[in-house]
């Protein structure tokens, strides 16, 4: 089964960005052969601003990950993550490594990463 990963990153090296603060996510897909690709960086509004939660904002940040099964972002709040389950895309808090999570990924079932 292929799928995609969104990942929260300001610099395309670590996971390091906040879901709703995340002005760019990277996409990769990976694949049953063990293989990882990058696609592209998706630009996007950030859905946090000022301390202030937009439930529209929010639902534009899910669009532009829609077609991804997981998204790894170094926070998330309650409400999005459940907007982002409700929506089919699993999330997971980690501050790591852009490589390190894309070859984990590869060698593993994503729902025995955390």
């Amino acid at each position: 089964m292929t799928y995609r990963v969104a990942l929260a990153s300001s610099d395309g090296i670590v996971v390091n960005r906040h879901f709703g603060k995340s002005e760019k996510f990277q996409i990769y897909e990976v694949n049953d052969e063990h293989e990882a690709k990058f696609i592209e960086e998706r630009e996007n509004t950030p859905s946090c601003q000022e301390f202030e939660h937009s439930e529209e904002a929010l639902l534009k940040t899910i669009k532009v990950i829609k077609d991804c099964r997981v998204v790894f972002v170094s926070r998330i709040g309650a409400g999005a993550y459940d907007e982002l389950r409700r929506h089919g895309i699993e999330a997971f808090e980690m501050v790591r490594e852009v490589n390190e999570i894309i070859e984990k990924l590869k060698k593993t079932n994503i729902k025995y990463l955390s």
